[in-house]
């Protein structure tokens, strides 16, 4: 039988690169729709067939935070993982590797503070709390020979979707801004690196547990806008005050403007080398694919 791979939360911006990425491969790779979490047989049939499972499903962050948006982030994301691992506990042969996404937003904010795997400064925010609830989901997982990872995934930069899908038309018109932010950091990782680092896991069999996913290079909130500006060969005009911001987007503006200097100290530790090691060279390619 050959390799095969269920991908819950597979149409999403992440999910969709990951199921071409590995289609490309030639790998056999099944999606767990909203339908087949609810019926148990369906669902059970696609976990226990499948030789990873991978869990990116939830709800966007980015968004006013209504009290019905607040239940779409915290179930589409618990309540989702959930039902995945009572699956688990069900089949008579689960999946050899488990990868369940996280965030970065499990930090507390901390702009001198260097974060990696092994901290414990967390966040009590909405997102803190939710992240945390998030991966204690999988401490219910019954079956112990599953290799689990938890992948603690930055800002994530892609060309069809995301944080820059929606800065990109502002900036392009010349309209850019940057934030009132100091010496304040975006963690981020590219999308395609992302790929590749959730099949370096896939293969390095020795990595286990929880896993920063991050571009090693820090970044200020100005330095960011500035090189996307400049990568457009436009200006930027406007610097946003942070009271903008939370007028705008509400208590969610915490998932825009929290600073985290996040360190994927497990993945160098193991070997992986970075295939796309500056912000410039990111920018230039999601830019050029925009058009």
């Amino acid at each position: 039988m050959g390799f095969k791979i269920a991908i819950s939360g597979g149409t999403g911006f992440i999910g969709t690169a990951l199921q071409d990425y590995y289609r490309n491969k030639g790998l056999d790779v099944s999606l767990i729709t909203r339908k087949a979490l609810q019926n148990r047989e369906e669902l059970d049939a696609l976990t226990e067939g499948s030789s990873m499972l991978i869990n990116v499903a939830g709800e966007p962050v980015i968004g006013w935070w209504t009290k019905r948006k607040r239940e779409r982030i915290r179930n589409s994301r618990i309540g989702v993982t959930r039902l995945l691992v009572d699956s688990l506990n069900r089949i008579a042969q689960p999946p050899e590797l488990f990868i369940q996404a996280s965030a970065i937003g499990i930090y507390r904010e901390n702009s001198t503070e260097l974060f990696d795997e092994e901290s414990r400064n967390h966040s009590t925010s909405f997102l803190g709390e939710v992240v945390t609830a998030w991966e204690n989901e999988l401490t219910n997982i019954r079956a112990r020979h599953i290799r689990t990872i938890i992948i603690r995934i930055g800002l994530v930069l892609g060309s069809n979707g995301g944080f820059l899908h929606k800065l990109m038309p502002l900036f392009r018109v010349g309209l850019g801004t940057t934030f009132n932010k100091g010496e304040k950091y975006l963690s981020y990782v590219y999308l395609k690196e992302l790929v590749r680092i959730v099949d370096y896991i896939r293969i390095k069999k020795e990595i286990t547990g929880i896993v920063n996913i991050t571009q090693p290079e820090f970044v200020t909130f100005d330095g960011f806008f500035n090189q996307l500006a400049g990568t457009l060969n436009k200006p930027v005009i406007f610097t946003t005050a942070d009271f903008l911001i939370r007028l705008f987007f509400g208590k969610a503006s915490v998932a825009v403007l929290s600073s985290h200097r996040i360190l994927p100290k497990k993945l160098l530790d193991q070997g992986y080398i970075f295939q796309y090691s500056s912000l410039e060279n990111i920018l230039k390619e999601i830019c050029h694919k925009s058009k």
